[in-house]
């Protein structure tokens, strides 16, 4: 969709691949993001198990 709006170009595939690892990598921040402020709304304790 992107090469087909002239927005990308084949001719570069080096940037779209760093453009694909940016965008890969923004969406799990985002969902990392998300899943910390979710659990801190719902007041969910984080408990880690230390074994000894």
């Amino acid at each position: 969709m992107l090469i087909d709006n002239g927005i990308l170009t084949l001719q570069k595939p080096s940037l779209n691949l760093w453009l694909g690892i940016f965008a890969a990598s923004l969406v799990l921040g985002i969902g990392r993001w998300w899943s910390i402020v979710r659990q801190r709304l719902s007041g969910q304790a984080t408990v880690d198990e230390v074994q000894d």
